[in-house]
């Protein structure tokens, strides 16, 4: 009896695990979405300190100084 109970106890931990990693996660995630029409392009300098000088486009929302 103890054998089958620890053996249904395992498979259903792994159920649940299995069932968490593979879970889609669109009921009851909330995602941040911003207006895009205060949105703009901006060149950033990236400077790792070597002397190695790029520059990144990034998108820049909201308040910008």
């Amino acid at each position: 009896m103890i054998r089958m109970l620890s053996t249904l106890g395992f498979f259903a931990g792994i159920a649940l695990l299995l069932l968490a990693f593979f879970n889609p996660q669109t009921v009851g995630s909330l995602a941040a979405r911003e207006d895009s029409a205060g949105c703009r392009t901006v060149q950033v300098p990236l400077d790792e300190g070597y002397g190695v000088s790029r520059v990144e486009s990034r998108e820049v929302c909201g308040a910008i100084r």
